[in-house]
């Protein structure tokens, strides 16, 4: 028997560095900057006043306490308040620039989800259509009364692979709508896996009532109806409405999310 291969690889992992982003903090706050900036014109505003009444001012604290004062104002406050605010601008702009960073952090892990997830449905897509062609070209047995019959190991095998591949797109149908915003955009992706995942589950489904009732020893069986419609022309078949049209459709709406422009 072949090994299984298909398997849900796009599981609900969004990457830890998009909870770091939604905790950030945000820039510096506005009334530090202001409250900095006023400080200096203040310190300006009084160094200016003592400097045009130098004379009354020096009468009042002395020439020794003049020049302390106005060195104090000019150096201390009005030195250290341009200091700062010159600092909380570098903040400010070191902050715009980690946001951005984090923005296009954000972006690209999206992108690598949801990536994972059309790969996943290729693998999947193609799985289910090797498994039909498998059954048709090695399962299926044309008698001359014209009556369908199918080789039960062959069966057994591909039933198994299209039962890990219907496993799978149950998954994945969750872990789509838990991602939220990975998927914001594309309401209809859930229902256009839905459609291929029902349509699976009824092979599968019929795979399960008609095994358990087949003979031990038995090598042919009639062609179950629902396997019938699968294996049979492809124009006539439900296969291509239920299951290839809604699962290329779910591709394509992934792939436009992954080229959108990043607002």
């Amino acid at each position: 028997m072949p090994g299984r291969t298909v398997t849900c690889t796009a599981q609900r992992q969004t990457p830890a560095k998009l909870s770091t982003i939604d905790r950030f903090e945000g820039s510096l706050p506005r009334r530090l900057t202001l409250a900095l900036a006023s400080g200096a014109l203040l310190a300006m505003a009084a160094a200016a006043i003592l400097i045009i009444w130098h004379e009354s001012a020096t009468r009042v604290v002395g020439a020794d306490g003049y020049k302390t004062l106005l060195q104090f104002l000019l150096v201390v406050v009005l030195g250290g308040g341009v200091s700062l605010l010159y600092q909380a601008f570098n903040r400010q702009a070191e902050q715009r620039a980690e946001r951005l960073k984090l923005a296009e952090d954000r972006a690209t892990a999206i992108r690598e989800i949801r990536q994972r997830y059309l790969a996943e449905l290729v693998v999947l897509y193609n799985a289910v259509k090797r498994a039909r062609r498998l059954l048709r070209a090695r399962a299926q047995i044309h008698t001359t009364a014209g009556d369908g019959k199918l080789r039960v190991v062959t069966y057994d095998e591909q039933l198994q692979l299209l039962l890990d591949a219907q496993l799978s797109l149950e998954l994945m149908i969750r872990n789509v709508n838990a991602e939220g915003e990975v998927f914001h955009g594309v309401p209809e992706l859930v229902l256009f896996l839905k459609s291929t995942e029902e349509y699976l589950r009824e092979l599968v489904t019929e795979y399960e009532t008609v095994m358990p009732r087949v003979p031990s020893g038995t090598t042919e069986i009639p062609t179950p109806p629902k396997l019938a419609d699968f294996i049979g022309p492809y124009e006539h078949s439900e296969f291509r409405p239920d299951f290839i049209r809604p699962v290329q459709a779910a591709m394509a709406a992934v792939q436009s999310l992954i080229t959108a422009p990043q607002p």
